[in-house]
């Protein structure tokens, strides 16, 4: 059935796995790293892509085999769950791979992340909101990635690299949480944005930020305010809609966000002449596809900022 309804399309997640797996082990291996892992549902699409799409189909064809419906029925509810759950996954997976293949390119002397263990939920209630600031960056030995709108006590980063060949640190964060307190403290050398701009990114973004200083890379959002990012990625893998048909939104995030370096699109397909002439200051189109290499407009764009 998956086959059918997909048709190439899972040729093109098989490939993803491949090189999502791949990568992760070339990256665990290099700097010693337990585990790399991401949500669930995610993490096990990126390993075995059609079992994982298989599970979609658990309660319509138990529905059909109690001939609680029909096979007509059956069907279609197994393609729409399919699509929604392929278009969900391999977005989500393809933006996995983009991170680490950023971190990558960066060949980072140190890895550091947020222990948020340490600022869970009951320490925020139990200070009565008093707490000052997100505990700061230390070294980590594994990565894991959050899901989109997962809550969290405060959006922090997924891992923040430093590059000493370019004196940067960087932090990307591939998938967005949704964010249940805030901090009363501040972060003065960072711009900050209403919390009403996180509502406008989507699953199909990413955001990095770029510092000299570890520290100021520790929030990135809580229930109040949004901090700038340096570079914001739009990933667009699915073919509806299209990209001309998401331009406009596209156009108005970078505007709101205000991104200080710019907009990115990431795509896995070419795009016509006649859209990339339209696409505004500031933004820019990449077509990756699952090629490390042409990320390297967007890489120099970060070490040319500074």
């Amino acid at each position: 059935v998956i086959d059918n309804i997909l048709g190439s399309s899972i040729g093109k997640a098989e490939e993803l796995s491949k090189k999502y797996i791949t990568l992760v082990e070339e990256i665990r291996i290099r700097f010693g790293l337990i585990d790399i892992s991401a949500g669930t549902s995610v993490n096990k699409f990126l390993y075995s892509p059609v079992n994982e799409l298989r599970k979609g189909l658990f309660y319509p064809l138990f529905d059909l085999l109690r001939s609680n419906t029909d096979a007509e029925i059956f069907y279609q509810q197994a393609t729409d769950e399919t699509l929604r759950s392929f278009n969900h996954l391999y977005t989500s997976g393809y933006k996995k791979w983009a991170s680490l293949s950023i971190m990558k390119a960066f060949n980072p002397n140190q890895l550091l992340g947020i222990h948020m263990s340490e600022l869970d939920m009951y320490t925020f209630h139990k200070s009565g909101g008093n707490v000052e600031r997100v505990p700061n960056p230390t070294t980590i030995d594994r990565i894991h990635f959050h899901d989109f709108n997962e809550s969290a006590a405060l959006t922090v980063p997924d891992f923040i690299l430093y590059s000493s060949n370019h004196n940067i640190y960087l932090s990307i964060s591939p998938d967005v949480t949704q964010p249940m307190t805030f901090i009363s403290g501040s972060y003065p050398d960072r711009e900050w944005l209403p919390a009403s701009t996180y509502g406008l990114l989507s699953p199909r973004h990413t955001m990095i930020y770029i510092d000299e200083n570890p520290n100021n890379l520790s929030l990135i959002s809580d229930l109040y305010k949004t901090c700038r990012p340096d570079l914001l990625l739009d990933f667009h893998t699915e073919e509806k809609p299209s990209l001309e048909d998401c331009l406009d939104n596209i156009k108005s995030c970078h505007n709101q966000v205000k991104p200080t370096i710019g907009t990115f699109i990431i795509t896995d397909t070419i795009q016509n002449e006649h859209f990339c002439n339209n696409l505004g200051d500031g933004i820019n189109l990449l077509p990756v596809g699952l090629d490390e290499s042409k990320l390297a407009p967007l890489i120099d764009s970060i070490i040319k900022s500074k």
